[in-house]
């Protein structure tokens, strides 16, 4: 028995769309996979919480740096700081001194902790070219 020509077409469309339906299907398939292996492996990389701040990241050389620099650098910053109490910006002039002396000396302990604890790993030579991205 012969198939009616538009029968056939009917049937050869249906087929070629059931193919079409099942590749698409695959594909938002592979799609939700990689889209959920990512979520996992972002998942995972945040699991893990980077190493805490504080002094396992810093070595010897910083600290001693750190130190050295806070201590020069708050008696540097409270003697550059000192003259700017001739402004009569507050009554006793004691007061003035003390205030300024401790500003100076915060100022300077925190810049002198900052250079000095960069400064003095690299004249110790603890780090070298190949972490620095220098040649």
């Amino acid at each position: 028995m012969t198939e009616n020509p538009r029968t056939a077409d009917r049937r050869a469309e249906a087929k070629r769309q059931a193919q079409i339906s099942r590749g698409m299907r695959a594909d938002r398939f592979e799609h939700a996979e990689r889209a959920e292996a990512e979520r996992r492996a972002q998942i995972d990389e945040t699991a893990e919480p980077p190493a805490a701040a504080g002094p396992p990241q810093l070595t010897r050389g910083m600290w001693q740096g750190m130190v050295f620099g806070g201590l020069v650098g708050a008696l540097i910053g409270a003697l550059v700081a000192l003259p700017f109490a001739v402004i009569p910006f507050m009554d006793p002039v004691g007061a003035r001194l003390l205030l300024l002396a401790i500003a100076g000396a915060l100022a300077g302990a925190a810049a002198g902790a900052v250079f000095w604890g960069g400064h003095l790993p690299e004249v110790e030579h603890e780090i070298d070219d190949e972490h620095t991205g220098d040649e």
